[in-house]
């Protein structure tokens, strides 16, 4: 059996929060998502506790995904700057591996 997610959302039709079973988060972890979130009258300290490591994880994932990213394009990023293609296939591939795989967790950091 699966929960229902409840969203509620604001004037103008931003998502606020997700409720999952009796668990309500953010629906994003943009500033202002976030601070309606924890200034809500009903959010008490074990929901700030599951945002923190929520966020914490998210926090987590994006690093990855950007040092993998960074690792990944510095030697394309060399040769192109001298005007090169990369000599070995493998590193075109793991760049591109690595904006494939970190593109969604990068894209999901923009909130509106």
């Amino acid at each position: 059996m699966t929960d229902k997610t409840i969203t509620t959302y604001d004037e103008i039709g931003r998502a606020l929060t997700e409720t999952q079973g009796d668990v309500t988060m953010p629906a994003n972890y943009s500033f202002a998502c976030v601070i309606d979130y924890v200034h809500c009258h009903d959010t008490n300290y074990e929901d700030l506790q599951c945002l923190a490591l929520g966020m914490a994880s998210y926090i987590e994932k994006v690093v990855a995904a950007l040092d993998k990213l960074c690792a990944n394009g510095e030697p394309v990023c060399d040769c192109l700057e001298f005007g090169q293609m990369p000599q070995k296939r493998e590193t075109v591939e793991n760049f591109r591996a690595a904006l494939d795989n970190g593109w969604p967790i990068l894209k999901a950091l923009h909130c509106t």
